[in-house]
């Protein structure tokens, strides 16, 4: 009975053709982002107020994740990879120092493990929406390690906003990353690939 399936990218598209939906009611239409909400910042300024108020030092290398990856209690969300982020944070940390900025709810476990590991970072609960793209301007680039996902929204975001993206091969991020053009990927669950 259904005559239309509206999926947000190219790998949901192929899920349900892959289950013998009829390919001509299958259509891929992206979500889109408020171009005029996240934007690049304007110049280093910009950059600088934000990471003074965040307490994170101009110089710091610093990558972004506010994606929802778990609930209060410390349980994580595997399908949004928490666990490959916080392998990768480490890994890369161990390499050459970073700070992970962290926002939204469902961040528990990810911080617990960048703790252990010994992983500097800055959570930072916003108030309002508002202040989410300003988030944006105090980082170096946004890690996504989903397994699976429709975009992640912070994808979307992260490009609007002129922050380089690395992330696994799944969801949008493969419909709009050219790997080694306008961004990074690897495939899902490859920490030594992010």
């Amino acid at each position: 009975k259904v005559q239309r399936f509206i999926v947000p990218n190219t790998t949901t598209r192929r899920k349900l053709l892959d289950c013998g939906v009829d390919t001509t009611i299958v259509h891929v239409i992206p979500n889109g982002v408020d171009t005029k909400t996240f934007q690049a910042a304007g110049h280093d300024a910009d950059r600088r107020g934000v990471r003074e108020r965040l307490g994170i030092p101009l110089e710091a290398v610093v990558i972004g994740s506010f994606q929802r990856d778990g609930d209060e209690q410390g349980n994580p969300k595997l399908i949004k990879g928490p666990d490959i982020l916080v392998e990768t944070l480490a890994e890369v940390h161990r390499r050459k120092p970073i700070v992970a900025l962290l926002t939204g709810s469902g961040r528990t476990y990810v911080r617990r493990r960048l703790e252990a590991l010994g992983v500097p970072y800055v959570y930072q609960w916003l108030s309002s929406p508002s202040e989410l793209p300003s988030m944006y301007h105090a980082i170096d680039l946004y890690l996504i390690a989903s397994r699976e996902e429709g975009g992640p929204t912070a994808l979307r975001e992260s490009m609007a906003s002129g922050v380089p993206v690395v992330s696994t091969r799944m969801g949008l991020a493969a419909d709009l990353i050219e790997h080694g053009t306008n961004g990074l990927l690897a495939e899902v669950g490859d920490v030594e690939g992010l």
